[in-house]
Order: C-alpha cells, then structure tokens, then sequence
C-alpha cells in the first residue's frame, strides 16, 4: 500500500483494503492537523464560517491525498469531509451476519501448520480476529482462545489441558 507523508506522520494511501484501520489513522492525523471536527459533526451556528471553512479545505485535501484514485471516483462529488467519511463507511463498515459467518469460517480455516513462521500466523490469526469484529461480532478473549487452541497442530494439544486446569 503506498503512502501519504506529512511532516513525520505516514498514512498509508486507501485502496479499498482495510478501512477500519486507515480511518483510525486518517481521524489521529487530522486531530493531529487541529481539523478533526469537521469529519466528526456537521457545522453549528456558532462555528465561525471562516473558521470551519478552513478546517473543511484542509481535511479534504489531506483525505484526497491518502486515498488511491478508484477511491477519489467514489466520493470526489461530495463536498465535505464528513459526507466523504460517511460515504466510505457505508461502503466498508458493514456487518452483518453473513460477514461474520464468513470470517468466522477463515479464522476456523487458519491452521499453525499453514504458516512457515509464526510470526505470519500471529498476523493471520489477528487480521482475521479484528475483520470478525469490524463485521459486527463481539469476540470475547475466551472465544479468540478457542480459536487459537483450535489452530495448534493436534501435538499441541496438552496446552488446552495446561489452561484448562489453570486458575
């Protein structure tokens, strides 16, 4: 994924692929620049027009320049921050149960034997985790446990015998 880069901050360019996590970073860095507002609320009668305006000029271009061109197709007739934030949730923070049954059935499919290092498992198994929760599951650490444990070749299986006499 490309990436935008201001003073010290990187964001990377939105494609379409992971929007929870960009739009943590895009709504940090805009808090960052102090126009964070306007992607949060509409404009009140007491927000200063020239004031907001400003904020509004700058959060759309810094949203423009960390987004890939098929994105910018989506939403550049939207004029405002917020409208294109609320665009992109619409299309990406959808949950539902078919989604979440679908994740579900990736993260049973993740196998440790799959991976060459764990480190890629680890990543696997966390990115399947956060797409089940960003379908709208409530995933409680018990619930990620038996996932894990259900990942662990069969040689492992002590490990669940080991937690489960654990206090």
């Amino acid at each position: 994924m490309p990436l935008m880069k201001y003073d010290d901050v990187v964001i990377p360019i939105f494609d379409g692929v992971d929007y929870a996590n960009w739009k943590i970073r895009l709504c940090k860095f805009l808090e960052f620049k102090k126009c964070k507002e306007v992607v949060i609320r509409d404009k009140t009668d007491a927000d200063k027009a020239e004031d907001w305006n400003y904020m509004e000029i700058k959060a759309m271009n810094y949203i423009y320049s960390a987004i890939s061109n098929k994105q910018l197709e989506y939403v550049s007739d939207l004029d405002s921050a917020r409208k294109i934030l609320l665009k992109f949730d619409e299309m990406y923070n959808r949950q539902s149960t078919a989604l979440q049954i679908v994740h579900r059935s990736a993260i049973e499919n993740i196998k440790l034997d799959n991976y060459s290092d764990v480190n890629s498992f680890f990543d696997s198994f966390e990115k399947g985790i956060n797409d089940l929760k960003a379908a709208g599951a409530i995933v409680k650490e018990s619930e990620k446990l038996n996932y894990m444990l259900k990942a662990l070749p069969s040689s492992y299986s002590y490990i669940g015998d080991l937690i489960d006499v654990l206090p």
